[in-house]
């Protein structure tokens, strides 16, 4: 443990010359040369607000508490200065980066390696559960410069002695806040222990949480804190907009969405894994080439739909929150929410996935009209303003369709066609008694066909007719808008200061029922039942909740924070949706939300925690009693 300042600087005060300048280019923050070209291969030319401050503070060998919101540049920010403190001729791990997701520590294993291809002999390794510990072991015995990883599994290849950090120069808390949120920072304090006092120590977050500022107080030393602050929590140039629509046609909804504005790429978010399945299908089975992805798929499986949609094979992946932090996309360019997430984070780092390097992005959100409320929440947390849309009516997508059609087929007029076809063409105008305008007219119309037709009761109009919102989530800011809706209430206008008013007096209230006396003379009512003089009052046990039981318990050295982390990892759901822990000595019992029982039973099936298969199941109303030390005494 290092001997650090109590507490933190609230701000830096030391700013880069010029660094509001537009003309600062990477050149200027003290890069090598081998780095410079790396970042110019990538094409980027200017770096953002946090690369430009964060940068030259730890080329200079300072520690670091950043703070920035997701899709900000964070990686490289950290990522150059790490490659550039690596010595290739010394073949041990020199540098540590944390990361609380699979996700993510692939992610940010990918984007060191492209930026040190162009220096010697430099070797990354993603290490993380889930993928293959034979083949890390492999590595990490062949020697790596550079190890990223979840903690989980950098502990176990601690305790197995496969990883030794006596040499690591540069450590990165990646996501710091997130690893608090799925219960990993004593994990990540444990790692720092093994670790060198004199090392350098990068700590960045979207978020400073007091438990946060702990970690940083007792692992960082006199950090330099840069805050790149913004005016809403996401980014500017993402347009968010939202489409009220029943449930039951939600689907018809993102069908018509994606056909009249197709994306170049886009993610659209599920609650369930079933879900995601269910929703790639379909969008399938109408023409939409589209894959899911979610945790029940293996990491070699995932990395493929990752590689398809980067070569653009796919055009849209249907993904559970597994995907929401770490994919880095460039040309993502919508996301849809088409389940509302289960927090408000959430939200942030869903659409945080396009807008990203600069670019433009759209941000879709599909609500039923119950859901309003929770609208007007995500506009307060994010302090911006989401845009009502349109769902397109039936025509409005036919019309499209004809236009894409048209585009296609005029510059292939003017090719000279297949003989064969002509000859199909004339048949089957002579055969029809019908002209070759007829025939032609038929495949167009069968090209352009509308499929939703086949499904019935599917208006025309998706648009659901909306009942006044009633209280604080009045919406007045649409008041010519079809799609926003008017307060019932009228607010009173203010009186002006010193003015008399004249009120009506209020009505007499009626009085109160007298009860007739008891026998014993108290002046009470007679109670509406019996209570049994054994029972006592007890707090009703939700009923929302189920209970897993899962094949590990304390003595593989289970601990709280193992299970909360394993759950939130594999299954994508926030650490604090998790209840009560009950560790035995080798089973544990979780309490979860009931509608998120079976999603969690199917994310922990070929899960490991601790080394030991989880093998969850369902437990009934009965818990099972904890196993007694000793047998019990009988009476002689």
């Amino acid at each position: 443990m290092h001997s650090h300042p109590t507490s933190l600087p609230t701000a830096s005060t030391n700013r880069l010359p010029g660094e509001e300048s537009s003309e600062a280019t990477f050149a200027d923050l003290g890069l090598s040369e081998p780095l410079l070209r790396a970042v110019t291969d990538e094409g980027y030319t200017t770096p953002t607000p946090i690369q430009a401050r964060a940068i030259p503070v730890l080329l200079r060998g300072r520690d670091l508490l950043g703070q920035a919101q997701t899709g900000t540049g964070k990686t490289a920010a950290f990522a150059l200065p790490l490659l550039h403190s690596i010595d290739p001729n010394v073949s041990a791990v020199q540098a540590l980066v944390l990361c609380p997701t699979r996700e993510l520590a692939l992610q940010v294993a990918t984007a060191i390696h492209d930026y040190g291809k162009h220096l010697p002999r430099i070797s990354v390794l993603p290490i993380f559960g889930g993928d293959s510990m034979v083949r890390q072991l492999s590595r990490l015995s062949r020697g790596v410069h550079v190890v990223v990883g979840t903690p989980g599994r950098v502990l176990d290849h601690l305790e197995r002695g496969s990883l030794v950090l006596d040499k690591v120069r540069f450590v990165v808390l990646d996501e710091a806040d997130e690893m608090l949120r799925m219960g990993f920072i004593e994990d990540v304090e444990s790692i720092l222990g093994k670790t060198p006092s004199e090392r350098q120590t990068a700590l960045l977050s979207a978020t400073l949480p007091p438990a946060i500022r702990r970690v940083a107080a007792n692992q960082l030393r006199h950090p330099e804190h840069i805050a790149i602050e913004s005016a809403t929590r996401t980014v500017n140039t993402i347009s968010q907009r939202f489409v009220v629509v029943e449930e039951r046609y939600k689907f018809d909804a993102l069908l018509r969405l994606l056909e009249v504005n197709p994306p170049e790429a886009a993610l659209v978010f599920t609650r369930t894994r079933i879900g995601a399945d269910e929703l790639a299908e379909s969008l399938v089975s109408e023409g939409i080439p589209a894959e899911a992805l979610h945790s029940d798929l293996s990491q070699a499986q995932r990395a493929t739909v990752l590689q398809r949609l980067r070569d653009q094979r796919v055009r849209v992946v249907v993904a559970t929150d597994v995907a929401a932090r770490g994919l880095d996309i460039d040309h993502i360019s919508h996301v849809v929410n088409f389940d509302l997430p289960n927090d408000l984070d959430t939200y942030v780092h869903r659409i945080g996935r396009t807008g990203r390097a600069g670019r433009s992005g759209e941000a879709l959100m599909l609500i039923t009209p119950q859901q309003r409320g929770r609208l007007r929440m995500i506009e307060r947390f994010t302090q911006s303003t989401l845009a009502p849309l349109a769902v397109p009516t039936r025509a409005a997508v036919l019309a499209k369709r004809e236009e894409r059609l048209f585009a296609t087929l005029v510059p292939s007029l003017q090719n000279p066609l297949p003989e064969r076809f002509r000859a199909l063409a004339e048949k089957l105008a002579h055969s029809s008694g019908q002209d070759t305008v007829a025939v032609a007219a038929l495949l167009l119309q069968q090209l352009c066909a509308d499929r939703s037709q086949g499904r019935q009761h599917v208006p025309d109009d998706l648009q659901p007719v909306l009942r006044p919102e009633r209280g604080r989530f009045a919406n007045d800011r649409y008041p010519n808008d079809r799609y926003a809706t008017e307060s019932r209430f009228e607010r009173a206008p203010r009186p002006e200061r010193g003015a008399r008013h004249d009120f009506a007096p209020r009505p007499e209230r009626e009085p109160r029922q007298e009860f007739a006396p008891r026998p014993d003379g108290e002046d009470r009512p007679e109670p509406r039942f019996e209570r049994d003089s054994r029972s006592r009052p007890s707090r009703p046990a939700p009923v929302d909740v189920t209970k897993i039981m899962l094949s590990v318990g304390y003595e593989h050295g289970l601990r709280p924070q193992d299970v909360v982390g394993a759950i939130a990892n594999e299954a994508g759901i926030p650490g604090r949706a998790i209840g009560q822990i009950e560790i035995l000595a080798t089973s544990t019992v979780v309490e979860i939300p009931m509608q998120l029982g079976m999603k969690v039973l199917s994310a922990l099936r070929r899960t490991t925690v601790r080394g030991q298969q989880a093998r969850p199941r369902m437990l009934s109303d009965e818990r099972p009693t904890r196993p007694t030390r000793f047998p019990p005494r009988t009476r002689s």
